[in-house]
């Protein structure tokens, strides 16, 4: 990875693309700025074909990692399950659906959006930060965190240490992006 000029997060976009422009445009991202996405840029919004539409874009023209947030997750499980895709259904999926084709299907999700949400990561490490959807165990390797920790429950509380790392190591989650990163430490 080329060195950048900024490092942008962005989460809880939830099918807003006005949302998503106004950042873009306040932002103007660069060739040499790295985007990332937090998760759950699906579901809730009624834009979420719009949305995704424009991360498909932005991953196209600049450096660009999509981290899988609990509503991807659940996008996903719903390809395979049916009572699982009730669930998902009455969390924001049908706002997703909706966005695609007003009372459609599952199967109305193209599958060049259905492949960039099975792209999306678990994680993202930089030398300093670690960018997560919602959270993890320090105790753990980035590499053997549970899936319901980094998707699911929230950081309510800073981060106990020491970490499993030589160097300071700054988390960066949904719920701290715009206000501060943690530090956590050898």
């Amino acid at each position: 990875m080329a060195p950048n000029w900024r490092i942008i997060a962005v989460g809880d976009i939830h099918g807003c693309a006005h949302a998503l422009d106004a950042i873009l445009e306040a932002i103007e991202p660069q060739p040499t700025d790295l985007f990332i996405s937090l998760g759950d840029f699906i579901d809730m919004g009624r834009d979420t074909a719009a949305v995704t539409d424009r991360l498909i874009k932005i991953e196209q023209q600049y450096e660009f990692v999509a981290l899988l947030g609990n509503h991807e997750e659940m996008l996903l499980e719903s390809l395979t399950n049916e009572r699982l895709r009730e669930s998902w259904f009455q969390h924001g999926g049908s706002d997703t659906i909706n966005s695609y084709r007003y009372g459609g299907r599952v199967e109305d999700i193209p599958p060049d959006h259905i492949d960039f949400v099975r792209r999306c990561r678990a994680y993202y490490e930089t030398d300093h930060h670690l960018y997560v959807h919602a959270n993890f165990d320090p105790d753990l390797p980035l590499a053997e965190q549970p899936d319901h920790l980094l998707r699911w429950t929230l950081l309510e509380n800073e981060p106990p240490a020491p970490m499993f790392r030589e160097k300071p190591l700054s988390l960066v989650t949904r719920n701290n992006a715009m206000e501060k990163s943690w530090t956590l430490a050898a």
